[in-house]
């Protein structure tokens, strides 16, 4: 928050209030939905029109090289636009192209989807370290387990569309499992075993959000099931929290008050 009014020239004072349904350090990509926020609350103060690619390039620049917190593009992008999105990241540039899946479609996926909150992670930017290291220790096979996962994420974008979302929630599970040889450090014991124990409850597939080791754990699950998986993981990890998702088309929303 420093950071982003140092960058700020303001013309009036104001007071500034941060609302938030979830922890920081869970994996949601809060702090870069925070600053997007900031930043055009600003731009509204000072009447100034922001477009949305400039507000991403400006939060990522605050973000990510003013305070050195390590990490990507796609949490600024997926806050700005909302929806489904099929997002081409490159290194200094990304390409959007909106996916219009049936109504049907995705209300099941939300139905089906179970957010497994375990708790607050350490800084997201160790792990992300430790997996810049592991990159540099042996590239090639790194590139080829990145090259299979944009493999698999096209595999998964086309049953998305069609709506085979069986086939869908298979293929969070073998993503999970390239995330983990792609980054050791994203999981843990525990969170191995919570995920182990998730399968033999009846979710198909799944996947830790954010760098990864606690946070949120994200599990596709038909909701017949959820009830006796939430009871059975209850028993065994008794301060585990579980909560639903709701999508939203919009993205970043903004008004004034006065």
């Amino acid at each position: 928050v420093i950071n982003i009014l140092k960058n700020k020239s303001l013309y009036s004072g104001f007071e500034l209030e941060i609302i938030s349904d979830f922890m920081p350090k869970t994996g949601l990509g809060g702090s870069s939905i925070l600053s997007l926020a900031i930043l055009k609350a600003l731009s509204i103060l000072n009447n100034e029109e922001v477009e949305d690619v400039n507000l991403i390039n400006e939060a990522y620049k605050i973000e990510r090289l003013d305070s050195k917190i390590k990490g990507g593009w796609q949490d600024y992008i997926s806050s700005i636009y909302g929806g489904f999105n099929w997002i081409d990241l490159y290194q200094s540039d990304f390409n959007i192209n909106r996916l219009v899946l049936q109504k049907k479609v995705q209300l099941e996926l939300e139905n089906n989807l179970l957010l497994v909150k375990i708790g607050r992670r350490k800084s997201s930017g160790i792990i992300q370290s430790k997996k810049i290291e592991d990159y540099k220790r042996d590239p090639k096979s790194k590139i080829n387990n990145f090259k299979k996962i944009r493999n698999l994420s096209l595999e998964m974008k086309n049953f998305l569309i069609k709506g085979e979302l069986e086939k869908f929630g298979k293929l969070m599970d073998f993503s999970w499992k390239l995330k983990k040889l792609v980054n050791p450090s994203s999981t843990n014991k525990k969170l191995n075993r919570i995920y182990l124990n998730a399968k033999k409850n009846g979710a198909l597939g799944g996947k830790i959000l954010g760098a990864g080791q606690s946070g949120y754990l994200l599990l596709y699950i038909n909701s017949k099931n959820q009830s006796e998986l939430i009871s059975n993981l209850s028993k065994k990890n008794s301060n585990l929290e579980f909560e639903r998702i709701n999508f939203s088309n919009d993205g970043l929303n903004y008004w004034k008050i006065f």
